[in-house]
């Protein structure tokens, strides 16, 4: 499913999505607001241990959980 709604005050499409069979989320936002996006996150994460990660780490993933 998708909903439109705000994450970190950028207008966003969030969608739940299972790429690695665990529960995720997809977030679309336009081009102008990514780096705003990006530190929103990065912020909100940050005393959670939030960490960056590629699409390798996310094939890995998908493919342990097969």
């Amino acid at each position: 499913s998708a909903r439109e709604m705000d994450v970190g005050l950028v207008p966003a499409i969030v969608c739940r999505v299972t790429y690695t069979g665990d529960l995720g989320y997809e977030i679309y936002v336009a081009p102008r607001y990514q780096v705003a996006l990006h530190e929103a996150l990065r912020e909100a994460g940050r005393d959670l241990g939030l960490r960056p990660f590629g699409m390798r780490a996310m094939m890995s993933l998908r493919l342990e959980k097969s």
